[in-house]
C-alpha cells in the first residue's frame, strides 16, 4: 500500500504538473502579421524617442530603414523643422505605447494605434496617432515599414 501511495504521489503529481505547464499558457490573440509589424513599429519608436525627435536630414537618415520610400520622400520635402512627424507634435513627448493593431483590408497593410505620453510634475497627457505599415515588397527586405502617421 505504501508503494502505491509513493508511486501516486511521486509519479502522477509531477506528470500532471508537467502536462499542465506544457498545455496551458497565455494565448496570443494577435495575428502573426500584427505581431511581426508590432516589433518593427516598437523598434522604430524606441529609436525615435532615444534620439533627436525634430526633423533634419541627419535624423531622417537614421530612421530611413524603418520608412517606406514614399514617406521618406515626403519628409525630405518638408526639410528641417522642430515639428515631430512621428508624434505629430512640436512638444516632444516622454514615452509611448504600441496599442491596437488592425488590418487595412489588405494582408500586407496594417494600422497601429500608438499612444504618446507627456508627463510633468502635475499631470500626464496622452495623445494617440495612427501608424500605417506596409510589408516591404522587395526581396532583400522582408520587413514591415511605416508608410504614414496620422491623427
Amino acid at each position: 500500500m505504501l508503494n502505491v501511495l509513493r508511486w501516486t504521489a511521486f509519479g502522477l503529481v509531477p506528470a500532471a504538473v508537467a502536462l499542465f505547464l506544457t498545455t496551458c499558457g497565455v494565448p496570443n490573440l494577435e495575428s502573426e502579421p500584427c505581431s511581426e509589424a508590432r516589433i518593427e513599429v516598437k523598434r522604430f519608436y524606441s529609436l525615435h524617442f532615444a534620439n533627436d525627435m525634430g526633423l533634419s536630414p541627419e535624423s531622417l537618415k537614421l530612421r530611413e530603414p524603418f520608412l517606406t520610400q514614399d514617406l521618406t520622400r515626403k519628409l525630405r520635402e518638408i526639410g528641417t523643422t522642430n515639428f515631430d512627424p512621428f508624434t505629430l507634435s512640436n512638444d516632444h513627448p516622454r514615452t509611448f505605447k504600441i496599442a491596437k493593431c488592425r488590418s487595412l483590408g489588405e494582408p500586407d497593410r496594417l494600422e497601429f494605434q500608438v499612444q504618446i505620453y507627456w508627463r510633468d510634475d502635475r499631470s500626464t497627457t496622452q495623445k494617440e496617432v495612427r501608424v500605417s505599415t506596409v510589408k516591404a515588397s522587395d526581396t532583400s527586405t522582408n520587413r514591415w515599414l511605416i508608410d504614414s502617421v496620422t491623427n
